[in-house]
């Protein structure tokens, strides 16, 4: 990942400044919050470029904005986490769910939105070059919101659906699809929702790129989450074989089936569901 954003000096175009103000509202929580911390986001965003550097060597273009709105998403997703459900805010009344009195899901993805977007406000952190059109930072803000939006759980089958039903013929094929000026208005709306819809289930992978790791690895942090969801709600935990059964290996062998070369990680996944049973 290092070496794509010196290429395409992204370095210069998202600072660091913003990054320590994001890693601040992780640490500020982390001695209460023993999955969604910092060391998560650092682990999303290794697991982020695993799979996007599997797809562009499969031949699968991605642009800078693309791969910076990826990156970005992966570094906010769980800004300001407090380490419980949305749905234990939504029952006990929380700060955040009163803060959001519109937005009735979700709550905590907004939350972590709004302080990126409140970063990005601060005159201390400079995230965009003075060259950088202002249509760029634009889109940039419209394709962080949604990535984040879909790492709620609360969305995952809705997300499957979506994407499962976008792809015609799938992943493979957008080099053509973007090579081809002639597609009609519908189809570049098609094309275009398929995109957000594949890059939301990328960093949906991310976030959940540990149940693809070496089995100790991901048990360290099954564990880890194991802790914050008994202490939100001690009936809320899933057994593991059942998580792999009905969340994991669904959303792996979806995006294997768009993109082959991905296959690998469905294959460490149902690793893990077999190591898993032994356990």
């Amino acid at each position: 990942m290092s070496q794509k954003w010196n290429a395409w000096d992204l370095y210069q175009v998202f600072g660091q400044d913003i990054l320590v103000q994001i890693q601040n509202t992780y640490l500020s929580l982390s001695l209460d919050n023993d999955y969604h911390n910092w060391c998560h986001a650092a682990d999303v965003v290794c697991n982020l470029a695993v799979v996007l550097q599997t797809l562009e060597d499969a031949g699968y273009p991605l642009s800078e904005i693309e791969y910076l709105a990826a990156c970005i998403a992966a570094v906010v997703h769980d800004a300001g986490h407090p380490g419980v459900t949305n749905k234990s805010f939504e029952l006990l009344h929380e700060v955040l769910a009163e803060e959001y009195p519109c937005c009735f899901d979700s709550f905590l993805e907004r939350h972590s939105i709004a302080l990126f977007c409140r970063a990005l406000e601060r005159p201390d952190c400079q995230v965009f070059p003075e060259n950088m059109a202002a249509d760029s930072c634009k889109a940039l803000r419209e394709m962080v919101e949604p990535l984040v939006l879909a790492s709620d759980m609360a969305c995952h089958n809705d997300l499957l659906d979506e994407f499962a039903s976008l792809q015609s013929p799938g992943v493979r094929s957008r080099s053509t699809r973007h090579a081809n000026g002639s597609f009609s208005s519908s189809k570049r709306y098609r094309e275009a929702k398929l995109d957000e819809s594949l890059f939301s289930m990328l960093l949906k992978i991310a976030d959940l790129g540990h149940c693809s790791q070496d089995f100790e690895d991901h048990k360290a942090w099954a564990m880890a989450l194991k802790k914050t969801e008994f202490k939100a709600d001690p009936t809320n935990f899933q057994g593991q074989v059942g998580f792999f059964d009905e969340v994991m290996i669904p959303l792996f062998k979806s995006l294997a089936h768009a993109c082959p070369a991905c296959g690998g990680l469905l294959d460490r996944v149902q690793h893990n569901r077999k190591s898993g049973t032994k356990e």
